[in-house]
This record gives structure tokens, sequence and C-alpha cells, in this order.
């Protein structure tokens, strides 16, 4: 649509269908941002048979990747995530996710020139690695990330776990988790900037902001009430809910 509402055009979301005939061995695709005319980038799941148990595979812990696709080109894999076998406990034929897990995050920029891939690595999950992969393949910057790793509190996991202890199916695999993941969410900004939320204890979301060159700008304190969506080096848009739940869509500008 234009800024004034006027309708421009539709597209269709694809099927799984059109991600096999490229032989790529990814399912569930869903539309994650517009790129360049007439092309959709698409987050999918890796596909079970790959190489992936069924079980992680459901869940979608077997691995993403970002996609893009055309309508007169075949579709191109930009991006992709390992496997998260830490992030479900399988038994028979069912399957549940756990608490806390640090599955690697993945995130397009709304203009179709980059994704961005964090990963957790070590016991304590740190240092977090930050990829910028351009539309070639290329990597334009990794940013390390090197943190004290912030440790659940007992209670916290015990109550996090307990639905799971209680199931007979799953008990013996509990794995108690220690830490909690550093990035809690990621957000490829539209100017190149790269927008990564940290773990805070309090109810208030703080953000690193990394530049285009993949060095820190400065970090950022937004209300517990605001959830972004997009964002550049000196504004962010995001959903706020007032104390009805309402939402409202909001901008704030960044001293």
């Amino acid at each position: 649509m234009k800024p004034d509402g006027t309708l421009l055009g539709t597209m269709r979301a694809p099927a799984a269908t059109t991600l096999r005939h490229a032989k790529l061995p990814y399912i569930r695709p869903t539309p994650f941002g517009i790129g360049v005319g007439d092309t959709l980038i698409v987050v999918a799941d890796r596909e079970p048979s790959a190489g992936v148990s069924p079980s992680l595979g459901s869940m979608g812990f077997g691995g993403k990747a970002a996609i893009r696709l055309a309508s007169d080109s075949s579709p191109q894999l930009l991006a992709r995530t390992g496997a998260s076998p830490a992030c479900a406990v399988v038994a028979q034929n069912a399957v549940a996710a756990m608490p806390f897990c640090a599955a690697p995050l993945l995130a397009v920029r709304g203009d179709d020139r980059g994704v961005v891939v964090v990963q957790f690595e070590g016991e304590t999950l740190s240092p977090v690695r930050v990829h910028f992969i351009s539309n070639s393949g290329d990597t334009v910057f990794t940013h390390v990330i090197k943190s004290r790793g912030v440790s659940i509190p007992r209670d916290t996991v015990e109550a996090s776990l307990r639905p799971l202890r209680n199931d007979a199916r799953y008990r013996s695999q509990v794995i108690a988790p220690r830490y909690y993941p550093p990035v809690r969410r990621v957000i490829a900004g539209g100017d190149g900037s790269v927008w990564l939320e940290e773990h805070q204890p309090t109810t208030a979301h703080q953000w690193l902001v990394l530049g285009p060159n993949g060095r820190p700008q400065g970090r950022v304190t937004v209300p517990a009430n605001v959830r972004i969506m997009s964002a550049v080096a000196d504004t962010f848009w995001g959903v706020e809910l007032d104390e009805d739940d309402v939402p409202t869509i909001v901008r704030h500008r960044v001293k």
C-alpha cells in the first residue's frame, strides 16, 4: 500500500513446494519482509528429513533459513542457522520446548540488503557472535559480545521445569538451564544498524545498537510496555500497550 492507503497490489505467500522444487530442504516458509521489486523474504524451518530429527523439525529447532523469493528467478538462500537440540525434549511421539532456550536468532533487513545471525557459544552462552551477511553471501562484519553469564535463580528454574518434570514422558530428559540467553531479540535496522535486546533483570528493555560497521553505538532503554518492531540508528517504531492492553503504534526518537 501507499502511505495514503491506496492498494498497489497483492502477493501470495509461498508454499513449501516452492522451496522443494529448488532443492532447498526447508519447510513452513513464513513471510518476513518485502525485498526490492517483487521479491519476498521468508524464514523457513529445516526439513526433518534432511538430517534433522522429526521432533526437532516439528518444533522449529532443527535450524532456520532466510530465503529470497522472486517471481522471475529461483529461490535464493541468504543465511541459515544450525540446529538447537537442547531446546526440546522428546519422548515417544511427543515433544516439548525447553524454557530459556538459547536458539540462534535471525533477522532480515527490511530493504533486502542483508541478514543478521546471532549465535551463542560456550556453557555460559558467551561469547555471542553477531554476523551481518550481505545478499551476495559475504560477511559484512562479525561482532563478538563477551558478557558475564547471568545465572537463572533456582526457584525460577524449578517453576519453569515443573510441568515437564511432572510428566513421566519427559522427566528423565530434562536438563535444568543455568544461564539466561544474553540476547533475547534482534532487529536488522533499515540503515544497516543492528539492534540487540540484552537480558535485563528489570522489566525495562535494554538494546545494544551496532552501527553499519559493526561497532557499538550505544544502548537504548525502552519502557516495558513497548515492543520494538522496526528501527534505525536514531529512531524506532513499536507497539505500546496501555493499562487496558490496548495496542498503539508509536515512534520514538533516540537521543
